[in-house]
């Protein structure tokens, strides 16, 4: 593994242990957690199961000693067994109250192969011939982090929004060993990627080296944050809660409906009292498109934290489901707590779009391009432009992106501007998805090729069922039966809405 060559695993192991003695422990854990895959030393998972039982992980830790019997054998590991029992009390069997989450534990539906893999992947058997055995006089590295570090960190916990952020990066930057106040901006969405990889790259060698392996990016391609050595479900245990809540935004993006509700089930059992299991829980609907029930789960979730990311899926239910008041207001929230992302930002300015206030909806593409140049907030701007008839500015925007993403914005830019010649132009560049055969399809059917027009149309239908296409199909088969006139140009503005501005996809996430 390449960290070994970077940092010792005694530096490691001291910096896990500073950040424990002073009660930092999401950084804590995810050290520990790196280092015991690559020694399987004992007195690492001693440390590994006392971070996770100040997070509040009591039903990992039982499990996790009771499917390994040896490791009970460690003095230390027991009494963090009985602490965890303790803890758990009436909660060692959670009282399922929500019908959801009810189903989700009896469902017949989940894949039983999912938890034996999960269980017979934690082999902690220290007599493994591929482990790294270190001695424990090798752990006796000598590591401070600065007090002032530590209390600038504890203050901006008990803030919010701007100085929140201001404090917890000026933790930071007195002392790059508190990586917890690193973590914190990363995990609440304080700052935009780009200004977090700005502050790792500012900071020493040895911190450098451990966030670009186990922490935020990879050197090769930064844009990838928090994508290094993540260990997968499906390939090896993980323990630090932060990783189901990533792992679900993987598999949501990736459409993986039964990895993701496999995921769920296993963090229910296992981290019940975890935002992040509710998250995971709230994704999973959300991929059903069942908001109702997503809306459920993340209500349960708010039992245990507010967090920026459960009011933003809370606002998605409730746009999904057309309450536009309390998904602005879900939104809004989000936004405040998030401040370092575009994501609420975007929701907001496509509901208030959808509510027509197009000036406010402006105001607020324009706000989330000031944080992040994403491809996908620059479309619904230009789209908005473009709807609002600046066809100009949308121009002159696009000419300074050059994305080729947004090279079918260009067509019906000129397109309105009765500009066919350009139009095909910037179509023929375009990637053959059912948008662009729809629009090939128009631009055929508005200069008579009604033959073409008819088999471009019916080429999008074939990839996505739209009605406004349907509609133009029929009228194109109707044009070249009867040599009836054709007035196809009175549907471009249609078409430009249903592929732009009136469908909204809940994949921000």
């Amino acid at each position: 593994m390449a960290l070994k060559k970077k940092v010792q695993p005694s530096f490691l192991f001291s910096l896990s242990l500073k950040l424990y003695e002073y009660d930092l422990c999401w950084s804590s854990v995810l050290i520990s957690e790196y280092l015991y895959r690559i020694t399987q030393n004992i007195e690492v998972m001693v440390l590994l199961l006392k971070g996770l039982l100040r997070l509040d992980c009591a039903t990992r830790i039982v499990k996790l000693i009771e499917d390994n019997g040896h490791l009970i054998e460690n003095p230390q590991i027991k009494i963090v067994y009985y602490k965890a029992k303790h803890n758990l009390g009436d909660k060692e069997k959670p009282k399922i109250v929500d019908t959801t989450i009810s189903k989700l534990l009896t469902s017949s539906k989940i894949d039983n192969d999912c938890e034996f893999k999960f269980k017979n992947n934690e082999n902690y058997s220290n007599n493994n011939d591929n482990s790294i055995i270190i001695d424990e006089n090798e752990f006796d590295y000598k590591i401070e982090i600065d007090e002032k570090s530590i209390e600038q960190f504890y203050e901006a916990i008990t803030k919010s929004d701007v100085i929140r952020a201001k404090q917890l990066k000026e933790a930071f930057n007195l002392d790059n060993n508190n990586l917890e106040s690193l973590f914190y901006l990363y995990k609440d969405g304080l700052i935009p990627k780009r200004e977090l990889i700005e502050m790792v790259s500012r900071s020493n060698e040895r911190i450098k080296a451990i966030c670009s392996e186990i922490f935020f990016f990879e050197e090769k391609n930064p844009k990838n944050l928090f994508m290094v050595n993540r260990p997968c479900f499906y390939d090896m245990p993980f323990y630090n809660p932060i990783y189901i809540f990533t792992s679900s935004k993987d598999l949501f993006r990736k459409k993986k409906k039964t990895l993701l509700f496999n995921l769920s089930f296993a963090a229910l059992k296992l981290y019940p009292n975890s935002i992040y299991t509710y998250l995971s829980l709230g994704l999973y609907f959300l991929m059903l498109e069942d908001y109702k029930e997503a809306k459920k789960c993340l209500m349960r979730g708010a039992r245990y934290e507010k967090n920026g990311f459960l009011f933003l899926y809370l606002g998605i239910c409730y746009s999904a489901l057309r309450e536009c008041e309390n998904a602005v207001s879900c939104f809004n929230i989000s936004h405040k707590l998030l401040i370092g992302s575009w994501k609420p930002i975007y929701y907001l300015a496509c509901e208030h779009q959808r509510m027509t206030n197009y000036d406010r909806a402006t105001f607020y593409f324009k706000e989330g391009l000031n944080i992040e140049r994403n491809a996908k907030l620059q479309e619904k701007y230009v789209s908005l432009l473009v709807f609002c008839e600046y066809y100009d500015e949308a121009l002159s925007y696009l000419a300074s992106q050059n994305n080729p993403q947004h090279y079918l914005l260009r067509v019906y830019c000129f397109l309105f501007k009765g500009k066919i010649t350009e139009s095909i132009n910037y179509l023929n560049k375009c990637d053959k998805d059912w948008k662009f055969y729809a629009t090939f399809g128009y631009i055929e059917h508005l200069i008579n090729n009604l033959d073409n027009a008819a088999n471009m149309y019916s080429k999008s239908l074939l990839i996505k069922n739209e009605i406004i296409v349907e509609e133009l199909m029929t009228l194109a088969i109707e044009n070249l039966a009867s040599k009836s006139e054709n007035d196809v140009y009175k549907y471009c503005t249609e078409l430009f809405e249903n592929l732009f501005t009136k469908t909204m996809e809940y994949d921000v996430v």
